[in-house]
């Protein structure tokens, strides 16, 4: 029977079987990246992977797109590399790929960077995160994932490097 048991400890579960999976891949497509050289080429590259893998790991409700998040009174975001919204939300769609999105629609945005090494990109993604910060809600109604307790009004801000 402790032999049962010790075989069964010794597996991991399917859930994190596949994200080391889902994670070695990336990874990989990351490294495939190295060899466009040119760093704005790279870095849309990688942006890329990080949106479709989003896109693919996250619930069908949200939206993974690029661009401008508004307010209603007139306030806007600088770009940001990658925006969640709730598919229930309207969005303002152009060519270019870059969207404005309405505040109450956005839940998360991700600043994406092949990597930090100055004080000058940090004060860059700090203006990023702050221009998403002094945004105005027009209501409470804004959008809810995860953990109720976190305030309608903020959307999440994170830094990929």
């Amino acid at each position: 029977m402790d032999i049962r048991v010790s075989v069964a400890e010794d597996r991991k579960s399917p859930l994190l079987e596949y994200c080391e999976g889902a994670v070695a891949a990336l990874r990989a497509q990351y490294d495939m990246t190295k060899v466009l050289g040119h760093a704005a080429t790279a870095g849309a590259a990688r942006e890329s992977l990080i949106q479709d893998f989003l896109t693919n790991h996250l619930p069908e409700m949200t939206s993974v797109v690029s661009g401008v998040i508004v307010d209603a009174k007139g306030g806007r975001s600088k770009q940001q590399d990658i925006v969640l919204m709730l598919k229930s939300m309207p969005r303002l769609r152009f060519a270019s790929g870059h969207d404005l999105i309405f505040q109450e629609g956005a839940i998360a945005t991700f600043e994406i960077k092949t990597s930090i090494n100055s004080q000058a990109i940090v004060s860059e993604i700090g203006k990023n995160i702050l221009s998403v910060r002094d945004l105005s809600p027009t209501s409470l109604a804004g959008a809810r994932m995860g953990d109720l307790s976190w305030p309608h009004a903020r959307i999440l801000t994170a830094i990929i490097t």
